[in-house]
């Protein structure tokens, strides 16, 4: 009995966390409702027969649901990564120093801030998951504009396009990961400092 007690704690804190550090709204908001928004407007348009497509599968209701909503998730991380190749291609052509200096990069300072003070990136988090919302959306309904005044635009060359959109933001986003893991390691340094310098007894005790 104390175990299944401790796993509802431990599921529903996991989830609390999800939520409070907006991971899980994020993705909702960000990926998953502009690609819902992207796929309803192919499907009204006449561009996408998903019905169809789930038709196919011999699933239940709720298994298409997931199906739909698994696709609205891709479709959402592809509008959201076509919207970052302004900025991705401007880095590029940036030197190193003046891409540390974006605001959009991860610093050590701002690891070790939200390790310790994470309330305080609360508002800041909101703002992000709204813009990346209206971005993803903006680019639902931009695309779906080119696809109706572009009829002979077929299912593949979207799906060549899209998958080169990930591959480039793949690209882009190694360098980055690359960046992020060396902060996550400077702000690691800097704990380890703080904490035994803490510990370091006053002098003359």
């Amino acid at each position: 009995m104390a175990n299944s007690v401790e796993g509802e704690s431990g599921w529903s804190g996991l989830l609390t966390d999800l939520v409070r550090n907006f991971l899980l709204l994020r993705d909702i908001f960000g990926y998953l409702l502009p690609g819902i928004v992207f796929l309803l407007l192919g499907t009204l348009s006449g561009r996408f027969p998903i019905p169809d497509w789930l038709a196919i599968l011999d699933l239940s209701f709720w298994q298409r649901v997931f199906v739909f909503l698994i696709m609205a998730l891709v479709a959402g991380h592809v509008l959201v990564a076509i919207s970052y190749i302004p900025g991705d291609i401007r880095k590029l052509a940036q030197s190193a120093e003046k891409v540390h200096k974006n605001p959009s990069e991860l610093t050590p300072v701002e690891i070790e801030g939200r390790a310790r003070f994470p309330g305080l990136f609360v508002e800041y988090d909101r703002r992000t998951t709204q813009t990346l919302m209206t971005a993803g959306v903006a680019m639902a309904l931009l695309l779906t504009a080119v696809m109706a005044y572009w009829p002979g635009l077929r299912l593949r060359y979207l799906l060549l396009g899209a998958g080169a959109v990930l591959l480039f933001n793949v690209y882009t986003g190694r360098k980055q990961l690359g960046r992020a893991h060396a902060y996550v390691l400077d702000a690691i340094k800097d704990v380890k400092k703080l904490d035994s310098g803490s510990k370091t007894p006053p002098a003359g005790s």
